[in-house]
């Protein structure tokens, strides 16, 4: 989902995100976030030290940074259950 809301920067250079798009991203205060600028645009995202669960709507959910491409992590994991699957019908 494409959101997109209008902020100001304030007299100290601060950025306010609306409530909303902390609840999407689940965003939490003095949570880290790292700023990129590139092509004018600037982008901010969570900066993770540690996976979080995060209860939601009654469900934990694991909150993550992905070490690779999530196509890459999920062609991995594809790779080795084959690999097993070969591996344990010889048995």
């Amino acid at each position: 989902m494409d959101l997109k809301f209008q902020t100001q920067i304030d007299r100290s250079g601060r950025v306010t995100l609306p409530p909303e798009l902390l609840s999407n991203l689940q965003l939490s205060p003095e949570m880290n976030l790292l700023i990129s600028e590139k092509d004018g645009k600037i982008t901010l995202e969570p900066i993770a030290d540690e996976p979080m669960l995060i209860e939601k709507d009654g469900i934990l959910v694991l909150h993550a940074q992905l070490t690779d491409d999530l196509s890459n992590i999920v062609e991995k994991e594809r790779q080795k259950r084959i690999a097993a699957l070969i591996e344990d019908s010889y048995r």
